[in-house]
């Protein structure tokens, strides 16, 4: 199973890059899970076309612990599994404590056991209170693939301090980026969609 996280600021893509590449592979025959892992609970909307996937945290909320996997994991284009994590309003409470809880309980129901993907997508929208929980899930991760944002930016460049020494890091932005780091980064400089395009070609050779 391989684990890959996406983040990066709000409205540069990051939904539309993720589910493109969660078809992708979904296409070449591998199963493949998507998490979105943003209050706004939208990573996983072009996969189900245009509907909404109900979030982690609202089952817990209205029916305790009255609901199964099923129930939280439904099927998009292609048979990618689709996972909203969910969270507080923007602005109202700690996104980055919620998302934790709610990894926690896909791990006691046993959520990778039972669906068996070969990938794992995570969208994060990056924010101070959703922090913590993308320092888990970066620190996870065999594969980061950051889109349109520079990394002399913090406290987002910091996460680069997370990533497994073994991992790969991709960046996707059409701007001329200064990498700010000794590690290496296979930087895309190219719009979400053609960029999009060229990282498939490289994941699948």
């Amino acid at each position: 199973m391989i684990k890959i996280a996406v983040y990066g600021k709000g409205g540069i893509g990051k939904s539309t890059t993720v589910s493109n590449v969660a078809a992708v592979f979904a296409s070449q025959g591998l199963r493949v899970m998507q998490i979105g892992c943003d209050p706004k609970a939208d990573s996983t909307v072009l996969l189900r076309h245009g509907e909404k996937v109900e979030t982690v945290l609202d089952l817990v909320r209205t029916r305790k612990e009255n609901f199964t996997l099923e129930e939280m994991v439904k099927e998009g284009f292609a048979g990618v599994c689709c996972v909203e994590a969910g969270g507080p309003s923007p602005g109202l409470g700690c996104a980055g404590r919620g998302i934790i809880a709610t990894f926690q309980l896909l791990e006691d129901l046993k959520l990778f056991e039972t669906y068996k993907p070969d990938v794992v997508l995570y969208e994060e929208g990056l924010d101070s209170v959703t922090m913590q929980a993308a320092i888990h899930f970066i620190s996870e991760a065999e594969i980061l693939i950051i889109g349109g944002t520079s990394l002399a930016v913090y406290p987002a460049a910091g996460l680069l301090n997370y990533v497994p020494r073994t991992a790969e890091v991709y960046l996707i932005d059409p701007k001329p980026v200064d990498t700010h780091t000794s590690r290496s980064i296979h930087v895309i400089q190219k719009g979400a969609s053609e960029g999009v395009a060229e990282l498939k070609k490289k994941l699948l050779l």
